[in-house]
């Protein structure tokens, strides 16, 4: 009997807003007093079920209080217009996974009560009691934020490599936070790896450099090469290079070839 083929996915990557940046909040010592405008990505996948991956920013985040970014959102651009604009229901997703716990990746878990939410086990364990310097990024109570976004019912760890379903697989991603974590998808037009913040932008990817914002650097480029390993090309998290089709854009055959990285 012939083995059962591998399901293949689809990809959506939902524009819920601009940040303004100095770049080399992106790209480790380069484009330092150069400003940049990264959009805040929600990912959709669909295939047998239906998957989540990153959250965006909570309602009433104030992005200034962090690193000095600008936030702008349209009312489209708000993550529940967003997704329904992306033509989802939040009930019908069954998994959310949240590449790591900063507050632009995992802010609207709470749209998604009847979903199982995952991250690295490691990744909570820092983000609840995380050094000074990052407090405010992850929202730890610490930080005077209260009751981070990401702490629902619904919240589930993982440890290491996981497979979450036939032709998604979790992969640890450290580096830019301890517990940082990638889903490698499969496709028709290949494997992506949606990289968090592993992968800022195509810069990090083309000019082999690290995120500007990281707990440590050798894990970085430890990941970077690994990454390149487990997939066909990698998404990065904060790049309007990936919108090759307007506010919601299926990756994959639109993707332009000058703008992805076969590894």
């Amino acid at each position: 009997m012939a083995a059962a083929a591998t399901p293949q996915w689809t990809i959506d990557a939902v524009d819920t807003g601009t940040s303004t940046l100095d770049g080399s909040m992106l790209t480790y010592t380069l484009g330092a007093g150069t400003t940049v405008r990264i959009p805040r990505v929600i990912w959709v996948l669909r295939g047998p079920t239906t998957v989540v991956v990153d959250t965006s920013v909570p309602p009433g985040a104030r992005p200034s209080e962090f690193i000095g970014e600008v936030l702008d959102r349209t009312p489209d651009q708000e993550p529940a217009n967003a997704l329904n604009l992306a033509g989802l229901d939040p009930k019908d997703v069954e998994f959310v996974v949240l590449t790591h716990l900063h507050w632009d990746h995992a802010g609207n878990c709470d749209l998604f009560p009847e979903a199982t939410v995952l991250v690295q086990d490691a990744e909570l364990r820092y983000a609840i009691a995380p050094g000074r310097f990052f407090r405010k990024a992850f929202l730890a109570p610490s930080s005077g934020w209260g009751i981070p976004p990401y702490l629902v019912p619904n919240l589930r760890t993982v440890s290491g490599e996981h497979e979450l379903a036939p032709g998604l697989r979790l992969v640890r991603a450290p580096g830019h936070t301890p517990g940082s974590q990638a889903l490698v998808v499969d496709t028709q037009h290949g494997s992506f790896a949606i990289a968090g913040d592993a992968v800022c932008t195509y810069d990090n990817i083309d000019r082999d450099l690290p995120p500007g914002y990281h707990v440590d650097v050798d894990d970085c480029m430890d990941t970077l090469d690994a990454l390149r390993g487990a997939a066909d090309y990698l998404l990065p998290s904060h790049d309007y290079g990936v919108f090759t089709d307007g506010p919601v854009t299926q990756v994959g055959s639109a993707h332009g070839a000058d703008r992805v990285m076969r590894a």
